[in-house]
């Protein structure tokens, strides 16, 4: 019989443990556990690490967890947690909610009634061919000289053209590049881009936008769309919570997790706050950028070292009690912990 957690779906302020009534097709036992004015919006779930599930299933336990947060966004900003954060029990997840309460508290301040909304823009390349000959003179005094080429020239004229339609393909998608993000830039509070996912894709960005101006970002999005009717697909997304700028990331790390933090930083099995700290010095020193800066091996040395480092800082920082002033992290004393990162 697997073994009962607790869920942890996202962050908002409420001093009170309320239960929400959602759509039943959502989720039920929806409900908050508090600590002073913070809440985690929280369920009882199995522990069970999602890793060793069929894919088609952890795609709908997602699509679960995004709903389940898209419908408490309607009446709370709320910092959303990354899928499969589970809790061992209400004591940690209370212990979380005390040990981040501070970076919870600021990144509430934050998004404070604030939605993502995310903009995709692929182009029609036959639209943007159309302009670039109607538009560019170097492609129609090209095209003009094919047409009285001899062979030989013919051949030579048609690479220049290819090449010149594709400088001006670039130049182009630049161009609306450019007015798409500034146009948006300018009502959104911050922006954040994300992967493109193929050659025809020119834009796929999330904002960051105050609800009072949803409205007006939704025209501009319009506008844009009247505007490049020929050229350009929009895809509009949104609004959602601020998942692209919630830079707080939740994690359950395990034994094997920190005993490799502490092997990176040569410590042994009983540590202070002092002895992490001056391990991380030590070796952070050695491989810091700055002294090897051609040396891309000392970067990845120095960017383990300092993960390895918050890690440790977060996780004795999670434990209530120390023993005999330093904190144990002998592998079968570890406990499973959340901690809470700031992403890179």
């Amino acid at each position: 019989m697997s073994e009962e957690g607790t869920c942890i779906y996202g962050i908002i302020e409420e001093s009170r443990e309320k239960q929400f009534s959602l759509d039943s097709a959502i989720g039920n036992g929806i409900s908050t556990i508090s600590y002073k004015d913070l809440a985690a919006v929280v369920s009882s779930t199995p522990v069970t690490s999602y890793d060793r599930f069929d894919q088609s299933l952890v795609a709908s336990e997602l699509k679960t967890h995004q709903l389940i947060l898209e419908s408490i966004m309607h009446d709370h900003t709320v910092i959303p947690l990354s899928f499969g954060v589970i809790a061992k029990s209400e004591n940690n997840v209370k212990q979380l909610l005390e040990t981040a309460y501070v970076d919870f508290k600021d990144l509430l301040q934050e998004i404070d009634n604030k939605v993502e909304l995310n903009v995709q823009a692929t182009c029609y390349e036959a639209g943007i061919l159309n302009e670039i000959v109607s538009k560019s003179d170097k492609v129609k005094r090209l095209r003009q000289e094919m047409l009285s080429a001899s062979d030989e020239n013919a051949d030579r004229l048609k690479l220049e053209v290819g090449k010149a339609v594709v400088s001006a393909l670039d130049e182009l998608k630049g161009e609306y590049t450019n007015d798409i993000l500034n146009t948006l830039k300018e009502i959104a509070v911050n922006s954040c881009p994300g992967k493109l996912a193929d050659v025809n894709m020119i834009v796929n960005e999330s904002f960051l936008v105050d609800r009072g101006l949803e409205a007006t970002f939704d025209r501009n999005i319009d506008q844009l769309a009247e505007k490049y009717e020929d050229r350009l697909k929009f895809k509009y997304i949104g609004p959602m919570p601020p998942y692209s700028f919630a830079s707080l990331q939740a994690s359950v790390i395990d034994a094997d997790t920190i005993d490799r933090a502490r092997r990176v930083l040569s410590l042994g099995e009983q540590v202070t706050s002092i002895e992490i700290k001056n391990a991380y010095r030590k070796l952070a020193n050695k491989c810091h950028p700055d002294k090897n800066p051609d040396d891309p091996e000392k970067l990845e040395q120095f960017k383990a070292i300092t993960e390895a480092y918050e890690l440790l800082v977060k996780y004795t920082q999670s434990l209530k009690f120390r023993e005999n002033g330093g904190y144990s992290l002998n592998r079968e004393q570890t406990e499973d912990s959340i901690i809470v990162t700031r992403r890179r």
